[in-house]
């Protein structure tokens, strides 16, 4: 049978303070009676407090230091088999969970694993338990969170998408949505999502940029874009929304020419989400006239070319300027409600 002791390995930090919180419950130790520390001194642990509650103990070496520091208190293997030492006998007390974040750059910024093998070897010869996640993939850790979440499919693949390798932001999102009930998640619209989504302030989300556009006001857009950038926010993400919004709206314009009346359109998608379709006819119609499908279908072209440049199947010496040209462009078109060759032919006629 393992001892009160166990190491924690993860790349978020959000599920490392989820598992020791549900580790400490199921040992029975009240929250108020968890001594958290990011250093290890003798007489630490102690078995009660002065009011007789079950103390424990939560080390957290997220920080690469606080790791390291605590390594060098930890004999060598073969010293802690022979000599006296600090962690002699049952120095755990009534329970330690120790938590380490793992070193991933792209996703927490932490680059050193330094202290790691030394901390294992104590957890193993006190007889401990390691949870080491540090190998899943960020996409495993991402299905991980979001199969907690009760959002639709077409919210979770968008979720998925605009987090990029940043999965921390699903794991918030899910302890954000914890005291909603079940079932008005399951009516979000990822409008409604976004709400909950951590994020620094000023940060602007794909569908600004493009609630924007749907105006004609590429100032707005422009300016949502750049904070985008500014605040590292995956532009796959965006790219991705901007093919997902305006295919969406190709199919819609292609049911109106058709002659199915607005209130129909719903019937003749059913897979897509009828907040989503309602709002994308009023938004792009906010400005009197909803876009002709050979409008939209050239503004497709477009966002499909932005995503094989990022992809790298088409060159581009600059990413940036290009993005910026594709927003002005989709702008263009929008306004003039014609692809923007048309408009070009349409205007030189009139001079």
């Amino acid at each position: 049978m393992k001892n009160n002791l166990i190491l924690i390995i993860d790349k978020s930090s959000t599920n490392l303070l989820k598992r020791q919180e549900e580790i400490f419950q199921k040992w029975k130790i009240n929250k108020d009676d968890v001594i958290k520390s990011t250093t290890w001194r003798k007489g630490l642990v102690q078995s009660k407090n002065l009011f007789g509650g079950v103390q424990a103990v939560w080390l957290d070496l997220s920080e690469a230091q606080a790791a390291v520091n605590f390594s060098k208190l930890i004999p060598t293997k073969k010293k802690l088999n022979e000599d006296k030492h600090l962690f002699n006998g049952k120095w755990w007390g009534n329970g330690v969970v120790i938590t380490f974040l793992y070193p991933d750059k792209a996703i927490n910024g932490k680059e050193s694993s330094a202290g790691l093998a030394a901390i294992k070897t104590l957890v193993e010869y006190s007889n401990g338990t390691i949870e080491d996640n540090s190998s899943k993939r960020v996409d495993t850790l991402k299905t991980d969170v979001l199969k907690n979440i009760p959002l639709n499919t077409s919210i979770k693949n968008q979720l998925r998408e605009y987090v990029g390798e940043n999965f921390e932001a699903l794991a918030m999102l899910e302890k954000a949505l914890k005291n909603i009930p079940k079932e008005e998640i399951q009516k979000f619209s990822i409008q409604d999502v976004a709400v909950y989504l951590p994020a620094k302030s000023g940060v602007k989300l794909p569908w600004d940029v493009t609630g924007a556009l749907d105006k004609h006001n590429i100032a707005q857009a422009l300016d949502c874009y750049n904070r985008m950038v500014n605040n590292k926010v995956p532009m796959f993400g965006l790219i991705s929304w901007l093919n997902r919004h305006y295919q969406l709206a190709y199919e819609i314009a292609a049911l109106l020419e058709s002659g199915v009346p607005r209130r129909d359109v719903t019937k003749y998608l059913p897979k897509q989400n009828a907040y989503a379709i309602n709002s994308t006819i009023r938004d792009l119609e906010s400005n009197g006239t909803y876009p002709k499908s050979e409008t939209l279908e050239y503004i497709l072209k477009q966002t499909t070319e932005l995503n094989l440049y990022y992809k790298g199947e088409l060159r581009c010496i600059d990413k940036d300027n290009h993005f910026r040209n594709v927003l002005t462009k989709i702008n263009i078109a929008l306004k003039c409600n014609a692809p923007l060759q048309s408009w070009k032919e349409n205007n030189d006629k009139r001079i």
